[in-house]
């Protein structure tokens, strides 16, 4: 607050800006697309990160100290799948990282909904850190691609996709746990994450670009 010094946003930001509003980025299928997939995948993360502890309490007779376990195991890989997805991602696609995310986190998922022991849900902790570490490290530059010379408002939308599908996934966790069980819970968010990597899978930049016109052309 009293040391970082305020800049301006540039002038190729504010053309990019008048270039490209939003509205009109919007109605191309690949933001869209990716905006929808995302706000998908942080509905099941949430849902699962509530149904987690009452799975490994009430369907797999765990105890308290399982609970504090399996949510200890994640952030001790996070941070070295980290350190090697910035490496990769300077050799592969965005892209091609954030759909096999989504298709990993299809698979943690469905194996969390068929588990039998805690143990068993110690080692898809590692599942979970790889995936985390993509949707955290690489995310949001993916989303920034999308909206060249606009950093801010393609943050801004990464930000709003996970706050929306927080907040779905708070809802939705109550209706699926009361009525289908913690097991059904996790069926969800697996079908959740495959709908999201079928969308993302579906409007691959290869498929669908956005056409940004040049800085300095009059819209």
């Amino acid at each position: 607050a009293c040391f970082v010094t305020a800049v301006p946003p540039s002038t190729e930001s504010r053309q990019a800006a008048e270039n490209l509003p939003l509205r009109v980025a919007f109605k191309q299928p690949g933001l869209l697309a990716h905006f929808i997939g995302f706000t998908l995948f942080f509905s099941c993360s949430t849902m699962g990160m509530m149904n987690l502890p009452l799975l490994v309490l009430n369907e797999i007779g765990g105890r308290e100290r399982d609970v504090g376990i399996a949510y200890s195991i994640a952030p001790i890989f996070e941070l070295p799948f980290m350190f090697y997805l910035g490496v990769l991602a300077t050799r592969v696609d965005h892209a091609k990282i954030i759909r096999g995310s989504l298709a990993l986190a299809t698979v943690y998922y469905g194996l969390l909904s068929v588990v039998g022991a805690p143990y068993q849900v110690f080692l898809l902790q590692i599942l979970s850190a790889a995936v985390v570490a993509v949707t955290s490290g690489v995310a949001i530059t993916f989303f920034q691609n999308f909206l060249p010379n606009q950093a801010g408002t393609a943050t801004n939308l990464y930000a709003n996709a996970s706050r929306i599908g927080a907040t779905t996934g708070y809802l939705l966790f109550g209706v699926f746990a009361s009525r289908l069980g913690h097991r059904s819970v996790f069926v969800v968010c697996s079908c959740f994450a495959a709908l999201a990597f079928g969308l993302l899978h579906a409007t691959r930049p290869d498929r669908h670009r956005l056409v940004t016109p040049p800085v300095g052309d009059g819209v």
